[in-house]
């Protein structure tokens, strides 16, 4: 048994047999890195320079015997790029042959998006944990505390919202202002 590749389908394929929706697939003919490849990836240990690649992705089960059919789709790798697929040989020839430079940088600037969106979670869910456990761990108001230690502490509540610091399960709450369908704030320059 072997590991399987994931590759991302864009568009996201609709079965010409059953209008199923597949947006993405399993193979075994890329590098066997259990990684996930979108268009525009480049596929380190790819057996192919550029060519097409012939995969299998299994749809419209049959009622009475359970049994899947097969569609068969051309997967597209371009100078060691996974460049898309297509339905037929000759479409995916076609497809292969139009590929330029211009393609490249599109895809180009849409991975330097994602990575910059991915930081930019990342550092806001990163900011959000930190000023919670911050504010989890600072010491309660007592009657006689210091002004400088309820600064400190009104300082990092202002830092976290009130609704987060009240929250009975701030995790979830953390989770759910940083899902990935929010918006995220990339900063002037995307850092």
């Amino acid at each position: 048994m072997g590991l399987y590749d994931t590759l991302i389908l864009d568009p996201p394929l609709v079965c010409p047999r059953c209008g199923a929706i597949h947006r993405s697939i399993q193979t075994g003919l890329l590098d066997s890195s259990m990684s996930t490849f979108r268009p525009g990836m480049l596929v380190p240990q790819c057996p192919v320079h550029s060519g097409i690649l012939k995969e299998s992705a299994w749809c419209c089960p049959q009622s009475e015997t359970n049994d899947d059919k097969a569609l068969d789709l051309w997967i597209l790798i371009w100078h060691g790029i996974y460049a898309g697929y297509a339905l037929d040989p000759e479409a995916a020839q076609g497809r292969l042959a139009s590929i330029d430079r211009l393609d490249l940088l599109e895809w180009l600037d849409a991975m330097q998006k994602n990575a910059v969106e991915w930081r930019s979670r990342y550092h806001a869910i990163h900011a959000d944990l930190r000023d919670w456990l911050e504010f989890r761990d600072m010491p309660k108001e007592t009657e006689g505390q210091t002004s400088g230690r309820k600064h400190l502490r009104e300082l990092t509540m202002s830092r976290i919202s009130e609704e987060l610091a009240k929250d009975p399960d701030p995790l979830r709450r953390i989770l759910e202002r940083n899902a990935p369908d929010q918006p995220v704030d990339s900063g002037l320059w995307g850092w």
